[in-house]
């Protein structure tokens, strides 16, 4: 699932965790990076959505991408509450496409078991 709708649901409903893979602030701001494309009217503002959330958050962004800036994870995870954060994964080398060929399938499991058991034991705390 991509990240709009991903934070979109995150936003409405709880989960046990989220994940989100390279994601975008709004798909205006991935082309247009200026600061007047903040007051367009958005149906994807993640940025805006991301604030009402209030699940344990992993995200993960090639440090390479050229396809979404990777500032844009970066304010995604800084506008999270701090509670909900978990890891912002800036992985080097990686593009858009390639994270998991770079970290290594076997490396990035052990990654996700470890999120995932926060997160069960994060949702028996509240």
């Amino acid at each position: 699932m991509g990240c709009a709708p991903t934070v979109y649901l995150a936003s409405k409903y709880n989960f046990l965790g989220m994940i989100l893979h390279c994601p975008f602030i709004s798909p205006i701001r991935t082309r247009l990076n200026f600061e007047f494309t903040k007051h367009l009217s958005n149906l994807f503002d993640n940025i805006e959505k991301i604030k009402k959330v209030n699940t344990l958050t992993w995200i993960i962004h090639g440090e390479k991408d050229n396809v979404i800036p990777v500032n844009h994870s970066e304010k995604l995870y800084n506008t999270l509450l701090n509670e909900y954060r978990y890891e912002l994964r800036l992985v080097k080398n990686a593009n858009h496409n390639d994270i998991i060929e770079i970290i290594g399938i076997d490396e990035y499991k052990i990654e996700l078991r470890k999120f995932i058991s926060k997160a069960q034991n994060f949702k028996n705390i509240l």
